[in-house]
Parts: structure tokens; sequence; C-alpha cells
């Protein structure tokens, strides 16, 4: 297993910035997503990785290894492609054993891994067929199989669900999953869509603009968003805007944030932050995500506004909510089949621990 490490690198297209002094380590045998929108710099950041394109400056490092100038071709990445890359003209073994072809290995040892790779990918019934015969999920086993048999150091996959449709992504999403957690290969998997990275990284780096703007755990991207573009990009969330005027004393942890007060349009409303530089009289954001929202809950609460419901809409397992304060439209989930009629009056409720504060600026 191969541990990477980035410092500090940078990639530049005449006066476009396309990586901006980009530092990170993704640990051996991690499943770690580049997540952000087209145009932020993660594909290019992914091909530094391969080797395809060269930093303008700063190092890229496969365990204590320099790759900087290093060809592709003795980086010994695995890469899969949105586009799935198949040769048309060959078979399923074929095209994957290339890899093994160019390596000059036997053809015993070849065959081996060869059928190795496809029991891996769950294709071992289709070897002979080509291309034009596979569906598009089956096309993605073969790309994926063919850049595993070279058992690669690390595993560079590009945007490789976007051309499948939904039901098909979920489950070459678990798939990838499952090959990753047998292989252990460390994995660097460039994607825009957050549903995919939420549900299977181990951590995400959120790029906007060329920079690093947050890593960590799905789970504390999510809930702890450092900046609102964060907050934002990653699910549905309610924003307001206020003041800060009172902070506590993180006397009980920093785990659990300090507790703060907002004044806003909407009213006051109590929350949480993890900024240490928030000072009383600062603007700020504060987010709520839909799901914490409750409605028709009676009993004490940091924060309760009556809104009144504009419209809803039947998702299936949840009813999705918009209702509107004085100035304020918010967003809530209801759980089941059942929801508030429209133009009725609804309590709207959430707690403090529930509710992020953010400096208001996007903090990059």
């Amino acid at each position: 297993m191969t541990r990477i490490r980035l410092v500090e690198v940078s990639k530049h297209y005449g006066r476009t910035v396309a990586v901006d002094r980009v530092s990170l380590t993704v640990e051996s045998g991690e499943l770690f997503f580049l997540l952000g929108t087209s145009g932020c710099g993660k594909t290019t950041l992914l091909r530094m990785l391969a080797g395809f394109v060269e930093p303008d400056r700063g190092e890229i490092y496969f365990d204590e290894q320099c790759m900087n100038g290093v060809p592709p071709q003795r980086r010994d990445t695995g890469m899969v492609f949105q586009s799935f890359a198949l040769w048309p003209h060959r078979t399923v073994a074929g095209n994957v054993a290339y890899g093994l072809e160019v390596r000059g290995l036997g053809r015993a040892l070849r065959e081996h891994k060869l059928q190795e790779a496809l029991r891996l990918v769950r294709l071992e019934g289709l070897a002979a067929r080509r291309p034009a015969q596979l569906s598009g999920g089956q096309q993605q086993r073969v790309a994926l199989a063919r850049a595993l048999v070279i058992e690669p150091r690390v595993l560079l996959l590009d945007e490789p669900l976007a051309n499948l449709d939904a039901r098909l992504r979920d489950e070459l999403r678990g798939e990838i999953l499952r090959i990753q957690r047998q292989t252990q290969v460390t994995t660097v998997y460039v994607t825009h869509d957050q549903k995919e990275a939420l549900a299977v990284a181990d951590r995400i780096g959120l790029l906007y603009g060329g920079r690093l703007v947050q890593v960590g755990p799905p789970r504390e991207l999510y809930l702890r968003p450092a900046t609102r573009q964060v907050a934002q990009f990653l699910g549905d969330c309610n924003l307001l805007t206020g003041q800060l005027v009172e902070i506590e004393d993180p006397s009980h942890g920093e785990r659990q944030g300090r507790r703060c007060a907002v004044r806003t349009a909407c009213g006051p409303v109590r929350g949480v932050t993890w900024c240490d530089s928030l000072e009383p009289g600062d603007s700020v954001c504060v987010v709520v995500r839909p799901e914490f929202v409750r409605l028709h809950e009676s009993g004490a609460h940091d924060n309760c506004f009556v809104a009144r419901v504009e419209e809803t809409h039947f998702l299936g397992e949840v009813v999705r909510i918009v209702a509107r304060t004085d100035s304020f439209l918010w967003q809530c989930l209801a759980l089941g089949c059942d929801g508030p009629k429209p133009s009725s009056s609804v309590q709207l409720t959430f707690a403090a621990g529930q509710c992020v504060v953010l400096p208001a600026g996007d903090g990059v």
C-alpha cells in the first residue's frame, strides 16, 4: 500500500490557475475523494498524480519517492477514465490483459492474473465478448479490471460513473467500494457528485477555484462545514445571514463547538461554531440542514419560528416542505407520505447543536 503526499502543488494554464498550492496526504489503503464542480481543478490534480501533467511548482510523493518528472508508465498507477477507453477490436480478456502484455509477463501468469481480475469484478463468463456486446456497467467493470490487473500502487478514478444511469451508478458505487476494500489499494476518486462521495469515501477533499477548501470524513464535512461554500455544495441547507451577538467560552470542550447567539432577520438564533476567529459583532451565516428542521413539535427549543407552508413535494420516503416566515424561505423534510397542506401555519424548530455558525465570507 502506498501513501500519497502533495506539497504546495500548483498548475497554471496561461493566466488560469487550475490548481493553487494544494498540500494533501492520502493515507495507505485509503479511498479518498476529490470533490468539486467542473473546472475546480480536481481532474488536473488527478492527471498530475498519474504523470500526464507536470506541476509548475510543488512536489508529489508516493511514499518517500518524489514523482516529479517520473513518466506515467513508471509510476505504477492504474487509471479508470470517464469514457471507459476500451479498445473496441479487443475482447474483454484482451482489454484487461493488455497491461500484462506490455510488462512482458508469460502466458501462464498472464492468464492467472486475468482470471483473478475478472473474478474480482464479477465478469468471469464474459472474457470472449467485445465492448460493443456489453452494457455500460459491464464496460466500466472491464475498465476497472484493466486498471487493477497490474496490481498498481495507486488507483486513480476520473468520474468513473458519470456516463451511467442512476440505478447503475448506485450498483457500481457499491462494487467499487467492495473491490477497494478487498484489494486495499490506495485510491483517489474524482467526482462532482456529492452523494457519491458522501456514500463511500473514507475522506473527502473539497476543491474550489483550484484550492483545497476542506478535508475530512464525509460526516464531518456535512455536519461541520468550514465555509458556506462547503455547506451549500454538500446538500441542501437553509442559510441565514446575521450578526454574532454572543459567544460562550468553550469550557465544555472543542468537540462540542462553542454555543453562540446570532441576530437574524427571522429573529434570534442559537447555534454552535468551531471557528476560533469569530467575535461578537462579526457578520456570520447560519447553516441549518432541512432534515434537522422539525414541524409541530412541543416543548422547549433553542430556535422556534412560526411559518406558512408555500409548497410541498412528495419524494417517496419524505415530503419536502417549503415554508415562509416574514423574511425567509425555509426548506424542511417530513418523514412518511403525509405533510402539512399549502397555506397552513406550522411551527419550525431546530436544536442549537444542529445549527452551524460560520463567517459570512466564502472562506477562500
